[in-house]
């Protein structure tokens, strides 16, 4: 049963956050009229950025209080109302369009309050993985499930939602795939087993010192780094399909859905090798040998700025997804496994599960921040527009050159003993 929760409630959770994500920018600036709300693009990257970064310090914070909780049921009620409401309200139409500073400010708020409500859960949530799993087996068996949550969750607000946007609208969209989300993380919440959630003492210690804590564990440091690369590519082909289909391959955001459910495919083929390839090489090393499928991946998306003929586009935009799709496929299920060894490796026990993942995430949500600030930042000089498209074409440079540098670290550590665990 409780795999089952673990799937249905990341079904939920991905829904929820996924379509949101792909959907803000278009909504704000579409490519027919980028300048709708904002006169200055990178106003909306900063409110993304500002509102990850201003969000990711809270959640240590989180994951303390979080970790003594008494009524983790009711708390987990809670916090899926919350983010299911305010997930919402970003795309009411309550910006000014004559006002730059007002509608930042109205932005950057609405964010802040989403992010806040997404982290209570997420965190509660996947906290749980490591403290339930008793085993390696429960571990790999876990987080599986929850990989294969992420990817139906991605198949039906990623993979179908373009398909909703071409016939009732972006905010009618997302409406309908926010009660979607609703439905199944409530279901989720009332599947899991709360009773077994083992209860931490409260904390003395200052917040310094939980970050002494999280980074004397040397595996997790490594494996954070893997994670934030690979999240990297995930936000960047959130932030970017809608306007790649649209604007370099002049289609209808129906193709947006081909290609997603694509990518969702060759990722629910693929999960269960994961798993296979951690006990034959560790997870680490997999991860390594993974991220080869991410670039080759964006060289592909590079690729579409070079040529012009259609049926050569529609090629490599299929090779791309195919690629990025088993590359999902492995790193969502190490990224489970990671954290949970990581919590394993923790002399203090598995009670410090939440405190792990909050710092995850607030590392999680610097990243994305910055990557969605930088590609605002292309499209406001390079353009985002049929007119003017460089800064479409060159974003895949971002992700690139994060994905590079984790490869070329992993290949100097390649000795070291903590990649063969």
């Amino acid at each position: 049963m409780i795999k089952w929760a673990f799937l249905i409630g990341n079904i939920g959770y991905i829904c929820t956050l996924r379509v949101t994500g792909m959907w803000l920018m278009p909504y704000i600036s579409p490519a027919s009229q980028p300048y709708l709300f904002f006169k200055d693009l990178t106003l909306i990257g900063l409110a993304l950025a500002l509102s990850q970064i201003l969000n990711a310090f809270i959640d240590p914070f989180l994951g303390r209080y979080i970790s003594q909780i008494k009524r983790r049921f009711l708390f987990q009620i809670f916090s899926v109302i919350a983010f299911s409401i305010f997930s919402l309200v970003p795309f009411n139409p309550i910006y000014n369009q004559g006002t730059d500073v007002g509608n930042l400010i109205i932005l950057l708020g609405l964010l802040i309050i989403n992010l806040l409500c997404c982290s209570l859960f997420q965190t509660s949530f996947l906290s749980l993985l490591p403290v339930l799993a008793k085993t390696d087996h429960d571990r790999s068996l876990y987080s599986t499930y929850v990989t294969y949550g992420m990817i139906i969750g991605g198949a039906l607000s990623l993979g179908m939602s373009g398909f909703a946007v071409n016939l009732f609208g972006i905010k009618n969209t997302i409406t309908l795939f926010l009660i979607i989300g609703f439905i199944f993380m409530m279901i989720s919440t009332f599947l899991l087993p709360f009773k077994e959630v083992e209860q931490s003492k409260k904390a003395n210690q200052s917040l310094l010192k939980d970050f002494g804590l999280v980074f004397k564990n040397t595996f997790f440091l490594i494996s954070l780094l893997c994670m934030l690369a690979a999240n990297s590519v995930y936000t960047f082909f959130t932030f970017i399909a809608p306007y790649i289909t649209e604007v370099i391959i002049k289609k209808p955001h129906s193709y947006t859905s081909y290609a997603i459910g694509i990518s969702v495919l060759f990722a629910a083929v693929c999960t269960p090798l994961a798993s296979k390839m951690i006990k034959v090489i560790g997870a680490l090393k997999w991860m390594f040998y993974s991220f080869f499928f991410f670039m080759i991946s964006l060289i592909l998306i590079g690729l579409l700025g070079v040529f012009s003929d259609i049926r050569l586009l529609l090629s490599l935009y299929l090779g791309s997804c195919i690629l990025c799709g088993i590359g999902v496929g492995q790193t969502l299920v190490l990224t489970y496994v990671l954290i949970a060894k990581s919590v394993d490796k923790e002399p203090a026990g598995k009670s410090t599960a939440p405190i792990y993942h909050a710092f995850y995430n607030l590392f999680l949500k610097v990243t994305t921040g910055a990557i969605a600030f930088l590609i605002s930042l292309l499209f406001e000089h390079l353009g985002s527009s049929f007119e003017r498209s460089l800064g479409i074409r060159l974003s895949f440079l971002i992700p690139f050159i994060f994905v590079g540098v984790t490869l070329l670290f992993l290949f100097l550590k390649r000795n070291d003993h903590q990649l063969s665990t």
